[in-house]
């Protein structure tokens, strides 16, 4: 009975340790602000999580932190946020913000509250950073003391803007071909704005090209081609911009 208690013990541990998501909090900051993580994430914010004691040495692998998260100020403004959270929830506000002024941190936000733990992040530390990001709610990074580098939270951020570009492509250019299999005519909807196509046989001949408009103030527009003309067979319908291209294969039968 023991070593089955163990066995679910450690099973246990695994899976507590092994969390890869965030885990949603709605607090107020030392300001009073509520921060509802969730909503921040589903807004593409990035949040950079940073529990501190706070203590002299707690800087040395803090700072990474901070300016990694302060170097997208630039390219992506407003987008990434640096959480600055008192360990135990047992140091008062401006001790915090002291800390943190004395450190050359100024832009963050602090908290002093027991509601954002440490502890869902698997080993406590200090000082201790987590990133997430997403509409998963990833963690994108996770560690503590002397793995908290520069390089490494930059490129977990960067990683995530370019997984959000490319998810933000495939929504706005995301097209509809019916019927398919279609006897002639083609129905296309798409939601993308100024679009140029071009049909091609299997062996990749352009045979038809054109370009599709985009209607203001819808968020989808319908349209139809005809077809007649090609015979029986597969052939692919390509829609392409400056930067976008997506390709559906349809049949005429």
């Amino acid at each position: 009975m023991k070593q089955l208690f163990f066995g679910h013990l450690l099973f246990f541990s695994i899976l507590s340790f092994g969390q890869n998501t965030a885990t949603d909090f709605i607090v107020s900051d030392c300001d009073g602000i509520d921060h509802h993580l969730f909503s921040k994430l589903d807004e593409g914010e990035i949040i950079v999580l940073a529990w501190v004691m706070p203590c002299n040495p707690c800087a040395i692998y803090t700072q990474p932190a901070y300016l990694a998260a302060h170097s997208f100020s630039e390219s992506h403004p407003e987008k990434v946020h640096f959480y600055l959270i008192d360990d135990y929830a047992n140091s008062s506000c401006t001790y915090i913000s002291d800390w943190a002024q004395e450190y050359n941190m100024p832009n963050h936000v602090s908290f002093s509250s027991d509601d954002i733990s440490m502890s869902d992040y698997g080993e406590d530390g200090m000082p201790k950073v987590a990133v997430v990001g997403g509409l998963d709610r990833r963690i994108l990074f996770n560690e503590n003391d002397v793995n908290i580098t520069f390089d490494a939270i930059q490129l977990a951020i960067e990683n995530q803007f370019n997984e959000m570009a490319i998810q933000d492509i495939e929504e706005r250019i995301k097209t509809t071909v019916f019927p398919n299999p279609t006897s002639g005519e083609l129905r296309i909807r798409y939601s993308h704005k100024k679009t140029n196509y071009e049909i091609l046989d299997i062996l990749g001949k352009v045979l038809k090209s054109g370009f599709l408009h985009h209607s203001e103030g819808e968020n989808h527009n319908e349209t139809s081609l005809n077809l007649s003309d090609l015979g029986n067979g597969n052939y692919i319908i390509s829609f392409y911009s400056i930067d976008e291209k997506e390709s559906i294969l349809f049949s005429i039968q």
